[in-house]
């Protein structure tokens, strides 16, 4: 909670006034408890009769906290309405209740509120309630802010060490003294740019989080691009990706193994500064995954196919079998085609 102003007796936080909604069906409770919280200073929100009607409000008026009781008129109850207040809207909720912690128990620990006051109740029980909640509130936001920040400078500090790699290596592709070891080089710096695109997109993202993954294939098709100038130039890249959002955990080992498989491509499909087309395509049929690769260039070549089972293709499986997937490729004189397949995650 925040101080009581010296001036006029309002609870606040620096400026901000700290406001309350009550949500109870009697409307002498409501009536009662605004009274407690507005002679601590709070300013009463607004008041709401049932669970439905709690959570429309709660959005509407965006409290700082919602004291609520359980037991109410309507399809859904408290227990409902508080979990969805807390962890769609991100407001503190605190039980009133005439039920004992026995009776609810199992869902109460289920949605985890910020307290849980039985009626009947003294005025300094709630107002204990409250300080607490909305102290417990401060702090999380706290912590969550400074958190922020240590993720955004350690996001800037990986993109600067990509770009110095990436710096460093066409340095040493100038300076290199036969056309194997520029182009060996060149390819490396390529990769380097893209996963920094990789690490663009995703940074600061839990792994539980999802990835809007249209978006992210078209960033990292787009960065391949421009790391491997003049080759991909002349390779046209179509993307068929579906509009679903998968999970960072899934989306990033996903996306290392496109960028394996269109260096590939733009590398050794189209020899000769020859030109082509390469179809990217993205899908979910049920519980899987399909992410597929078909080009109409040379095919695996046999010298080709030596390197291709090298680091990239052990690159490959590592990534498929961390999905839990697995990881295929075939070849006709149309060119070769790849396709990775994996389950989606719940």
């Amino acid at each position: 909670m925040g101080r009581a102003d010296a001036g006029n007796g309002v609870a606040t936080d620096g400026w901000h006034e700290r406001t309350v909604l009550v949500v109870d069906d009697e409307a002498l409770i409501c009536a009662q408890l605004g009274e407690i919280l507005e002679a601590a200073g709070y300013r009463l929100a607004g008041t709401a009769a049932s669970a439905e009607q709690a959570v429309a409000r709660a959005r509407a008026l965006a409290p700082d906290l919602v004291l609520m009781d359980i037991v109410m008129p309507g399809e859904t109850d408290g227990l409902d309405a508080c979990r969805i207040i807390q962890e769609e809207m991100g407001i503190p909720v605190i039980l009133v209740t005439a039920h004992g912690f026995e009776a609810n128990q199992d869902r109460v620990r289920g949605v985890a509120p910020y307290g849980y006051v039985l009626k009947p109740y003294s005025d300094e029980q709630i107002l204990a309630a409250v300080e607490v909640a909305l102290s417990r509130r401060r702090t999380e936001c706290a912590s969550s802010r400074a958190l922020g920040l240590r993720v955004r400078e350690t996001h800037h500090r990986a993109k600067n060490s990509f770009m110095l790699a990436h710096s460093l290596l066409r340095l040493r592709q100038e300076e290199a003294g036969s056309e194997e070891a520029r182009r060996s080089l060149g390819e490396a710096a390529g990769q380097v740019y893209s996963l920094a695109k990789i690490h663009e997109h995703l940074h600061g993202l839990g792994e539980d989080e999802s990835v809007d993954c249209r978006s992210y294939l078209e960033g990292l098709v787009a960065a391949l691009r421009k790391a491997f100038g003049p080759a991909a130039q002349r390779v046209r890249v179509e993307l068929d990706a579906a509009d679903l959002r998968l999970p960072a955990a899934q989306a990033i080992p996903c996306g290392l193994v496109l960028n394996e498989l269109l260096t590939n491509v733009f590398k050794h499909a189209f020899p000769g500064g020859g030109g082509g087309t390469v179809w990217v395509g993205l899908r979910a049929g049920g519980e899987t995954i399909r992410l597929e690769v078909r080009d109409d260039g040379v095919g695996f070549a046999p010298a080709e196919r030596a390197r291709h089972e090298g680091l990239g293709m052990e690159l490959i499986s590592a990534l498929a079998e961390q999905l839990g997937g697995w990881f295929r490729r075939t070849e006709s004189e149309g060119g070769a085609a790849c396709l990775l397949e994996f389950p989606r995650q719940p």
